[in-house]
């Protein structure tokens, strides 16, 4: 994240952990925060996670792993 920020890219972690076993709840300020920010493609590179259908459905077309 500090490689990110210090070549001018915003890096933001939203830690799953405050979420307990609420999936949705994690994913929804997920989705959130790509769509505040306009992001128009996902890379799950690294991202050890499973998503839900929904949170998936809302990206088709738009998400890679």
């Amino acid at each position: 994240m500090a490689r990110a920020r210090a070549a001018g890219v915003e890096a933001l972690a939203i830690d799953h952990k405050h979420y307990g076993k609420d999936r949705e709840a994690f994913e929804r300020d997920l989705d959130a925060a790509l769509r505040a920010r306009e992001i128009e493609i996902v890379a799950l590179a690294g991202f050890m996670r499973v998503l839900t259908a929904g949170f998936i459905a809302g990206w088709d077309g738009r998400m890679i792993n």
